[in-house]
């Protein structure tokens, strides 16, 4: 039988099952940014644990709210700041070189198929559009990743979509994205692999499947 994208990249990064159903995963790539990425360096410099993994495989951005609105912002974008440069994180984008990180992470090329991904953002499932296995995570799970360079995750369940045919004109990638959800419910995909695939994912631009992805977490 044949297996889905999602069990390949599993069987490809595991590490170890330490229980039925868990998954220890070897990651690719930690995406950072200002606004979760703070509260797990605090813990972690607070154990005595500032360090990361691989400083080439974590990237960096500050995208929500630029420039800062006020001194709490402004604080959580230093602490960022200071933790790339000790750390000497190079893929670290700042006030002036940055952008949404959906966006600018795949632009510079960090993301690619096979990869997995974990960001404290839940919509880090934007980069499956890449052929990648991405989620979004917990401070937890965020700290052990930056610090081990692995992630847990239950068995892959996975739902495959099949988009037929042709979008007429005027329907565009997030008018498909909501129809499905409107189809499954808010809970239909909880704890799934969501695949998309036929002629009219084919037509899609990047950006359209992005779109698509963007939205899976909804």
């Amino acid at each position: 039988m044949g297996k889905t994208i999602a069990q390949k990249i599993f069987e490809s990064h595991m590490v170890e099952k330490p229980f039925e159903g868990t998954n220890i995963l070897k990651l690719d790539r930690v995406f950072c940014h200002e606004i979760t990425t703070p509260i797990a360096i605090n813990d972690l410099v607070e154990r005595g644990k500032d360090r990361v993994f691989d400083a080439t495989k974590i990237k960096a951005v500050i995208d929500h709210v630029t420039p800062a609105k006020d001194s709490k912002c402004a604080m959580q974008e230093k602490i960022l700041r200071e933790w790339a440069n000790r750390n000497d994180i190079k893929d670290f984008f700042d006030i002036g070189a940055n952008g949404v990180c959906h966006a600018i992470f795949p632009e510079k090329g960090f993301v690619r198929p096979g990869f997995t991904v974990i960001m404290g953002d839940s919509h880090t499932c934007t980069h499956g559009a890449f052929g990648a296995f991405a989620a979004g995570v917990g401070t937890t799970d965020l700290e052990v990743g930056i610090l081990k360079g692995v992630c847990s995750f239950r068995e892959p369940k996975a739902i495959k979509f099949v988009l037929n045919g042709k979008l007429k004109e005027g329907v565009y990638a997030k008018d498909v994205i909501l129809f499905l959800i409107g189809q499954i419910g808010v809970n239909g995909a909880t704890n799934c692999v969501t695949e998309f695939t036929g002629p009219v994912v084919d037509a899609m631009s990047m950006e359209e499947r992005m779109t698509i992805c963007n939205m899976a977490v909804e």
